[in-house]
C-alpha cells in the first residue's frame, strides 16, 4: 500500500515511510487529547456531586428521624445524587476505554507497517470503536446533566417550601 494511503494519512507520500507511519501513529493523539478533557470536565462534575451529596448528609444527619416531609426530600435529593453519580462513572468508564483505544489504534498503525500492510482494516476499526466509546460517554454526561437539573430544581422547590 502507498504510504499515502494507510489509515490516519496526512499527505506525507514524499517521505520515508517509516516517517509516514510515525505522523500517522501522532493522529490519534487528537482524539485521546480530546477524551483527556472530556475526562476533566466529568471528574469535575462527580467531585462537585459528591460535594452536595456530602453536604445532604451533614444536613439530614441534623434532622430528627420521625420521617417529617423535609427529611424526605432529602432523601430523594440523594436519589437523584446516587443516580447522577452512577452515570458519570459510566462515562468516565467509557472515556478510560476510549483513550484506551486511541491508543491502540495508534500501534496498530506501527503494526500495519511492519506488517507491510497485512492489518490495513485494525487501525480504522480500533478508531471507530472508540469514537463510539467517546458518544457513549457523552450520552451518559448528557443523562446526568438532565438529574443534574431535576436535582436542582427538587432543591430550589424545597427551599422555597413548595
Amino acid at each position: 500500500m502507498p504510504t499515502g494511503s494507510l489509515p490516519f494519512s496526512i499527505g506525507m507520500a514524499q517521505s520515508s515511510p517509516i516517517t509516514a507511519i510515525i505522523a500517522q501513529m501522532i493522529a490519534p493523539a487528537v482524539f485521546i487529547l480530546a477524551c483527556g478533557n472530556l475526562l476533566n470536565v466529568t471528574m469535575t462534575r462527580v467531585v462537585r456531586a459528591v460535594d452536595r451529596a456530602r453536604a445532604l448528609f451533614v444536613e439530614i444527619h441534623g434532622l430528627p428521624v420521625d420521617g417529617d416531609n423535609h427529611r424526605e426530600a432529602i432523601l430523594a435529593e440523594l436519589r437523584l445524587y446516587r443516580t447522577r453519580i452512577d452515570y458519570l462513572q459510566r462515562a468516565l468508564s467509557a472515556y478510560h476505554l476510549a483513550i484506551g483505544l486511541f491508543v491502540m489504534a495508534s500501534l496498530a498503525v506501527a503494526l500495519n507497517g511492519l506488517t507491510h500492510d497485512a492489518l490495513p482494516w485494525l487501525p480504522t476499526a480500533l478508531t471507530v470503536g472508540g469514537t463510539l466509546t467517546v458518544l457513549v460517554g457523552a450520552i451518559g454526561v448528557f443523562l446526568e446533566t438532565r438529574v443534574s437539573t431535576n436535582a436542582m430544581k427538587a432543591e430550589i422547590a424545597r427551599e422555597l417550601g413548595l
